[in-house]
């Protein structure tokens, strides 16, 4: 019989509560039209609300899911349910041979898989050559370089234009104020400024919601026009920075780096757990984040996946579980986005635990985060800690073991969650920090590892 992954590493696949719930209440053969697998895949037809059925494959390990059901959630609720069967009633599944439209999918996917390695190998084996189109690559670098020093030089006027008028009197909460210089940011190919000032929308709005007087009385806007002031004057002095400071701004200003470039440079192969996975869509793209920490190298990891709304792909890793595996990481300032160099990485049990900080080592390692490179304004970390609410007024904290604090988004849901999972009990916390507040997207019960996302 197949090795299926277990109930506990189904739960920690699932994307979020309710399609846990969703994938549960379809755990059962009699609502299936067919439920089948063998030592590679799972498969199998579910009626829908449409005429013809969802086709659902799954590999045996649950590290990749593809369903036809309009799901944007990965893997769906179908894809759930065909795992929970096998991980609890595997002598229910049907053992047929997989119908073609499984083997097609089991064939792309080793298709793609031998393309990937080959072009690992290639770009390895070519990186030290110089490309045959140097000059013109050169030309058009260049030429791309002088729209974005007169669309920096515009973004630059513009901000001493807004600081002289003060923000107190600019329309900051206006969707076209940010928009309209932003579009002029993508027409200087520089979508990475665009990016910023539409972020800086987003603080405008969330400034002005504020309902604690600590946001009213110390507005975040000013820091984010100030980073993005800072960004504009490095984008002026590439020569001069150093090699990795100057990756790290040509990346956000909008530069792209070729993922064969990445994938030709050094990796490092590790135990890497993942301890929370996030989804966003964004003008039609939906990017999946996956959060990742080595047990050798103490290296975080920040793997992302973007694919249209259409048809959106991704290679779910199950959280809560030790991946192994080499990343290579893109080339920056204590880099932290990272890529497979293993197509697919082996899933692990658990084994040992991941070690954390106090609130002293974070915001230590913030600050010296910021000191050498001021535009990553968001960190991972692991903390030992408890939450405990303010006795007045609604802030909700995160206490370490010193009795030192971090301040927590305002998220109800989320913070009810922790309160449940925990009991009020110290315990393994991952999330982000960035300078003003703790997102918690994950933390240790006393059943294994739970998504807070």
């Amino acid at each position: 019989m197949a090795a299926y992954p277990t109930p506990d590493v189904v739960t920690a696949l699932a994307p979020d509560a309710s399609s846990l719930k969703a994938g549960r209440g379809l755990a059962s053969p009699g609502k299936w039209t067919l439920a089948a697998g063998n030592d590679t895949a799972l498969w199998g037809l579910m009626q829908g609300s449409g005429k013809d059925p969802y086709h659902v494959r799954v590999l045996a390990d649950g590290s990749a899911t593809k369903c036809s059901c309009p799901s944007r959630k990965f893997p769906c609720k179908q894809a759930l349910g065909l795992l929970l069967i096998a991980a609890g009633q595997p002598a229910k599944l049907a053992s047929s041979a997989p119908p073609d439209w499984v083997e097609e999918w089991l064939a792309s996917r080793a298709e793609k898989t031998t393309k990937t390695e080959a072009k690992a190998a290639k770009a390895a084996e070519e990186a030290p050559k110089a490309p045959a189109d140097g000059k013109a690559q050169a030309q058009r670098r260049a030429k791309r370089m002088e729209r974005m020093a007169e669309g920096m030089g515009f973004l630059n006027q513009w901000l001493g234009d807004l600081v002289r008028q003060g923000l107190a009197e600019a329309p900051v909460t206006d969707h076209s104020f940010w928009e309209n210089t932003a579009r002029r940011m993508v027409d200087a190919q520089a979508p990475g400024l665009a990016r910023r000032l539409r972020q800086a929308r987003e603080t405008a709005l969330s400034d002005a919601m504020a309902l604690d007087d600590a946001r009213k009385n110390a507005p975040r806007l000013p820091d984010d026009l100030g980073r993005l002031h800072l960004l504009l004057t490095a984008g002026t002095r590439l020569e001069a920075l150093d090699p990795d400071l100057r990756a790290e701004v040509e990346q956000f200003l909008g530069w792209t780096v070729a993922q064969e470039s990445v994938l030709s440079g050094p990796g490092v192969t590790d135990r890497w757990f993942a301890a929370a996975r996030t989804m966003e869509e964004e003008e039609r793209v939906i990017t999946a984040v996956t959060w990742l920490y080595g047990a050798e190298s103490g290296h975080h990891a920040m793997w992302i996946q973007s694919a249209p709304v259409q048809q959106p792909v991704f290679t779910p890793v199950p959280i809560g579980r030790w991946l192994e595996g080499e990343l290579a990481f893109y080339p920056g300032v204590q880099p932290l986005r990272a890529l497979w160099k293993t197509p697919f990485p082996t899933t692990q049990a658990p084994s040992g635990g991941v070690p954390f900080e106090t609130v002293s080592q974070v915001l230590e390692r913030y600050a010296h985060g910021l000191a050498v490179n001021p535009w990553r304004t968001v960190i991972p970390f692991y903390l030992h800690a408890r939450s405990a609410r303010e006795k007045q007024g609604k802030k909700e904290w995160l206490v370490d073991g010193d009795g030192q604090a971090l301040p927590m988004v305002p998220n109800d849901a989320r913070r009810q969650l922790m309160r449940a999972i925990s009991g009020g009990q110290p315990g393994l916390v991952f999330g982000l920090w960035d300078g003003y507040e703790v997102t918690p997207l994950g933390m240790e019960s006393e059943t294994g590892w739970v998504s807070l996302t």
